[in-house]
């Protein structure tokens, strides 16, 4: 129980820093960035090559395959 106090420590600061740290894995940039960075670094390109590899194979699921297929129409 000890993050009970959490919401006690609310601030307004704390307010926008926690929602832009909630947004930065929107959209896959985050995850995008980390795989590039690790592509440049020498130690870890095969673990960035496979990051992005992982990356579009959900992509293409998710995004092409099941939309497209699946039989529900999108909400408004």
């Amino acid at each position: 129980m000890p993050f009970l106090h959490f919401p006690r420590m609310r601030t307004p600061l704390g307010d926008v820093l926690m929602v832009w740290i909630t947004h930065l894995g929107d959209g896959g940039i985050l995850w995008i960035l980390m795989g590039v960075l690790l592509l440049a670094k020498r130690g870890h390109r095969r673990t960035g090559a496979l990051v992005l590899a992982a990356l579009t194979i959900e992509f293409l699921i998710c995004n092409v395959s099941k939309k497209k297929y699946g039989c529900r129409t999108a909400p408004l």
